[in-house]
Formats: structure tokens, sequence, C-alpha cells
């Protein structure tokens, strides 16, 4: 078996024991509701063994899914990897944005980081605007004193639980749900983030390939300056010595060399 079969079978056997103990909680929970309607001194062994039958197979079920864990761990263990280092988005974000030259990176990379810094903006308020309404909602149930007016302390304490514990579990999830999707955005910028510092740099590179190409052409350009200024001083040279006899003059020289020096005459 492989290890990537071993893996899935482990998060599956997770995801069916999650449910399996949230289910069995909240039916015990309904049970001892329902045992504790029964009237006074409702906690007898009987209540509780006629309650317990009508959930037994769930629990059961959840009972046996615990021990067939066990048994997966003997069975299956988990392979033991190198331990990572978790990798703080908002640091390297914080880093990187040092290097970021908004002048030469892609627009649409920088369009995308901003969009997510606005979500993250609008997350932070939703989530401020979920807690106060609920914290008010809350407060309100709690500071009036006819909400426990009661003459059974127990009813009024349940009738407050099922007011404030909804509360609670609505700013705890939305919270919940605030830290996955910031630690979303986070990623998500990063990304964007290594693009655009990427275009940014090949842009640059692209450049400083220009400039080079531009200076190799004036650095050419300059050198057949020069060699064109020395030709034409050459040839402007080579006809003012033709014009003023020179050349005659030399042409005798070589002539009186050759007959009188070497002798070929």
């Amino acid at each position: 078996m492989s290890e990537k079969t071993k893996k899935n079978i482990r998060l599956i056997y997770g995801i069916a024991l999650s449910v399996l103990l949230i289910v069995t909680g909240i039916l015990l929970m309904i049970s001892c509701v329902s045992i504790y309607k029964l009237g006074a001194r409702s906690f007898t062994v009987e209540n509780i063994s006629a309650e317990f039958d009508k959930i037994c197979i769930p629990v059961y079920i959840t009972l046996a899914a615990v021990v067939i864990g066990i048994v997966m761990q003997i069975l299956i263990p988990e392979k033991k990897g190198k331990i990572k280092a978790n990798a703080d988005s908002k640091a390297a974000i914080s880093r990187l944005e040092k290097r970021l030259d908004t002048s030469l990176c892609d627009k649409t990379a920088l369009s995308l980081i901003s969009k997510e810094k606005t979500l993250r903006v609008i997350l932070k308020i939703a989530l401020a605007v979920v807690c106060i309404a609920a914290a008010t909602t809350a407060l309100v149930y709690v500071l009036n004193p006819a909400s426990f007016m009661l003459e059974n302390y127990n009813e009024c304490v349940i009738a407050a639980c099922l007011w404030v514990l909804p509360c609670s579990f609505i700013s705890i999830g939305f919270f919940i749900a605030y830290l996955y999707a910031e630690r979303a955005s986070y990623t998500r910028q990063l990304e964007h983030l290594k693009v655009a510092i990427a275009s940014g740099a090949k842009k640059a590179t692209v450049n400083a390939s220009e400039d080079n190409r531009s200076e190799k052409k004036w650095q050419v350009g300059l050198v057949w300056g020069i060699r064109a200024a020395i030709l034409i001083v050459a040839v402007f040279f080579i006809i003012e010595g033709i014009s003023n006899g020179g050349m005659s003059d030399v042409l005798i020289k070589a002539i009186n060399i050759c007959t009188e020096c070497i002798g070929l005459g």
C-alpha cells in the first residue's frame, strides 16, 4: 500500500470519527435535557437507561470507531517526516515588499495585491460587526432582570444558555472562518508579490540589456568615426604631397638610391 493511499485512509477516518463524535455529543446533550424535563429527581438509573437505549447504536458505533483508530495506528502507522518550519506569510510579505519596485512591476500583480489588502480590511470590519452584534444581543438578555424572574433557577440558567450560547457560537465560528480567510489571503498575496518582483526583475534586466546595447552602439560609432577621421587626414596629406611636388622628390630619391647605392644602374 502506497503512502498516499494510507494518508487518504487516515484522512477519511478522521473526518468520519469527527462527525460521529459531534453527532454523539449532540445526542447525549438532547438526552440530558430530556431527562431533566421529566420532573423532580429525574436522573435515576431507570430514566438514564431508558434514554441511553435510544442512542445506544450511535454511541457503540463511535466507540467502535475509536477502537478502529487504535488498530489503524498499529497496522497503518503514520510515516514520520522531517519537521518543517512554519512559514510566516506576514514576515515573508514584509521582507519581500522591501524589494518591490512599483515602477517596474506588473500592474496586474500590484492590483491583485491591493485587492487582498482591501479584502482583509473588509473581513476585519465584518468580524467586528458580528462580534459586537452578538455581544450586544447576549448582554441585552443577561442584563435584563426580567430574564431571571422565573421561579425555577435551573430553568433560568437553561433559558440564558439557549440565548447566550448561540451568540457565542456565531462569534467563535465567524472568528475561525476569519482566521482561515486571512491566512488564505496572505498566501495569495505572497504569490502575487513573488510574481510582481519577478516581473520587475525581468523588466530591469531587459532595460539593462537595452542600455548595454545602446552603449555598445555608441562605442562602435566612435571607433568608426575615428577611423574615418584618420582616413580623411591621410587622403588630405597624400593630395597635399602630390600638389606641392613632394611625390616627385620622393620618386627621384628612390631612383637615386636604387641606381647609385644598390648599383642597379
